[in-house]
């Protein structure tokens, strides 16, 4: 189990360390980084629901493109065979989010795919579904890991993390129960949300 205890208070304690800060303000949500095969990396971001890239040779600085890749929020990114890459992200259908996905051979144009990959609704999700995470299993198996908000009221609501399994990318079936759960509510905003595969 994950507690609150376990989260690092000081920067004694923390491994990470901040190189430089590479957004350039607020407006830019849900980074997500690829390395193309040319070796330069390429950033995806939204700002509102218009998902925006930069690109970078360093992993460090980066400038953005021109255009929006496409309508929608928070990408996830898998590399689903060799040059050619699908995202993952979010839209809003009937007032709740829902998670759709799209194609592209170049990182930069991305084709929508048909129908939606998964839903809110359900008992840990009954409210929304939020910032989709998907990783590549072994025998061609994919995991999803998300976020499902329950809504108290107009300001406070719960995030657990949740789980989604798929035999192809495209079909989602969810997995049963909570992967991690939150110990208090509302959400401490530091607590469990965001899950990164």
């Amino acid at each position: 189990d994950f507690t609150k205890d376990d989260i690092f208070d000081d920067e004694e304690e923390n491994p990470w360390i901040i190189e430089k800060n590479i957004f350039p303000n607020n407006s830019w949500h849900n980074p997500e980084v690829i390395q193309l095969p040319d070796g330069r990396f390429r950033m995806y971001f939204h700002i509102g629901v218009e998902m925006k890239s930069a690109i970078s040779n360093d992993g460090q600085t980066f400038t953005v493109e021109p255009g929006t890749r496409l309508a929608g929020s928070m990408p996830a990114i898998v590399e689903i065979e060799s040059g050619r890459w699908r995202m993952y992200f979010q839209s809003i259908d009937s007032g709740r989010g829902v998670f759709k996905s799209a194609v592209s051979v170049d990182g930069f144009t991305w084709q929508e795919e048909t129908g939606i990959r998964l839903s809110a609704g359900d008992q840990w999700d009954k409210d929304n579904i939020v910032h989709p995470s998907v990783i590549k299993l072994p025998g061609n198996q994919w995991k999803m890991y998300y976020d499902g908000e329950i809504r108290k009221d107009a300001n406070n609501f719960t995030w657990r993390i949740l789980s989604a399994s798929s035999n192809d990318g495209l079909n989602w079936t969810k997995d049963a129960g909570v992967r991690i759960n939150v110990f208090e509510e509302p959400l401490d905003a530091d607590l469990v949300w965001s899950s990164s595969a």
